[in-house]
C-alpha cells in the first residue's frame, strides 16, 4: 500500500508543476516581462519537464525493470525473486524435476574432483 502512495505522490508532482507553469506563463503573455519573471518562468518550466522525465524513469523501474542484485536487498530484487525463483521437490532452485532412480538404458556421468583442485585456478 505504501508503495502505491509513494508512486501517486511522485506522479502528482509533474501534474502540479505543469499546472503552475501554464498558469504562470499564461498570466505573463499579455504584460511586459521583467528579468526576474523570465527566470522564474524558466525555472518552473525546467522543473516541470525534469519531473516528467523522472516520472518516466520511476515508472520504468517500478513496473518494467526486472533484475536481481544477488543478495535481495532492493525492492526490484525482491520482486525478481518472487517472479523467477522456483524450488523443485528437492528444495533446489530449478524448475526441472529430476528422478532419483536411474532410467534404464541411460548413463549418468558425474564428474568428481578434489576440492583443492577446483579452487586452485
Amino acid at each position: 500500500m505504501k508503495a502505491w502512495v509513494d508512486f501517486l505522490c511522485i506522479a502528482a508532482l509533474p501534474v502540479v508543476l505543469c499546472f503552475v507553469t501554464v498558469r504562470f506563463l499564461g498570466l505573463r503573455v499579455r504584460e511586459r516581462v521583467s528579468g526576474a519573471s523570465l527566470v522564474a518562468g524558466s525555472v518552473l518550466l525546467l522543473l516541470a519537464l525534469t519531473s516528467l522525465v523522472l516520472l518516466a524513469f520511476e515508472t520504468h523501474l517500478r513496473f518494467f525493470y526486472d533484475a536481481s542484485d544477488g543478495d535481495n536487498r532492493t525492492q526490484v530484487s525482491r520482486r525478481w525473486f518472487e517472479r523467477h525463483w522456483r524450488d523443485n521437490s528437492f528444495g533446489v532452485r530449478n524448475a526441472v524435476e529430476y528422478a532419483l532412480r536411474r532410467t534404464p538404458g541411460r548413463r549418468r556421468i558425474s564428474p568428481v574432483r578434489p576440492m583443492l583442485e577446483l579452487f586452485a585456478r
